[in-house]
């Protein structure tokens, strides 16, 4: 029991090392310097991961663990609601995941990166995004909109790389680029 605890640790070490390299070096690190960083040898990195492709895949699994804790998802609004005030909720929201995710963001969308590896990534994230989407704002879609083409439409629109695009080539800070995202869902919601 004792040593699977360890085994635990370890991986949970190795994830964190993963991560804490990949945000400061702003690329993917090599099995030497997350064993250095964990302070494990290489040898045990393969223990738990076939190799650093799924590493990394369970590396973005695990930080969006911590993301979930981090930042709850706001509580599903009511009819009465203020829509402006709904809307602003989750816009605040997901930017504030989108400004704690930046930098493995960037690092995880890097060429380096194996398509496959990249791919399943972003289909996760699709899925997420558009989950939540569906759940939050489901009083205010129809039947039609849930069953439509609208989801991936509005996804595509909040999804972190519009917010990456209105931070870098649009040139907004956060709040401009919050409340560029808060009118438009007003008119797409009133």
């Amino acid at each position: 029991m004792a040593a699977n605890q360890g085994g635990k640790q370890n991986k949970r070490q190795v994830l964190e090392s993963f991560l804490s390299l990949a945000a400061r070096k702003k690329t993917l690190p090599s099995a030497s310097e997350i064993a250095g960083e964990a302070g494990v040898s290489r040898r045990s990195i393969f223990r738990y991961f076939n190799d650093l492709d799924e590493l990394t895949e369970e590396a973005y699994h695990y930080k969006l663990d911590q993301i979930r804790e981090k930042f709850p998802e706001p509580d599903i609004p009511v009819k009465t609601d203020n829509i402006e005030e709904v809307i602003t909720k989750y816009v605040n929201h997901l930017s504030d995941i989108y400004e704690f995710t930046a930098s493995i963001r960037n690092l995880l969308s890097e060429r380096g990166m194996p398509q496959e590896v990249r791919e399943r990534i972003d289909s996760l994230k699709s899925q997420t995004l558009r989950k939540g989407l569906a759940e939050y704002f489901s009083i205010y879609l129809d039947k039609n909109d849930q069953e439509s083409n609208f989801l991936y439409a509005l996804e595509s629109t909040l999804s972190p790389e519009a917010w990456d695009y209105l931070k870098g080539p649009c040139g907004l800070n956060i709040e401009q680029a919050r409340q560029a995202w808060v009118e438009m869902l007003l008119k797409i919601f009133s």
